[in-house]
């Protein structure tokens, strides 16, 4: 758990167990404390970047696909039909890995 000034700490996600038993993993880090207590520190990041909050139709977006990478050069700002076409075009990649496909024409696309 990282330790900020004025009291704010970040929950590193470490993951937890459902119902049955399985574990799972938290995607991202989030303020767990002070006023911006249950914000993604990755919005926080591209707020600052911007030097204003995100308006209602944006969303950071982690250039490297690892909700984990908060580092400022990683994050940057895109709309929600963006977001989910990468989420999209991720997965599916992805999928052809599992399946030894090996490098599609589309890899590079982003």
């Amino acid at each position: 758990m990282g330790r900020f000034k004025g009291g704010v700490s970040v929950n590193h996600p470490k993951g937890s167990r459902t119902k049955d038993g399985k574990e799972t993993k938290q995607k991202y880090h989030q303020i767990r404390a002070g006023p911006q207590r249950g914000q993604y520190v990755h919005d926080l990041i591209a707020e600052a970047k911007l030097g204003r909050p995100l308006e209602g139709d944006e969303t950071a977006e982690h250039k490297d696909g690892n909700g984990l990478n908060i580092d400022p050069s990683n994050i940057i700002v895109v709309t929600r039909k963006v977001n989910v076409r990468l989420r999209y075009i991720r997965e599916k990649r992805a999928r052809a890995k599992e399946n030894g496909q090996g490098d599609m024409p589309w890899e590079n696309q982003f």
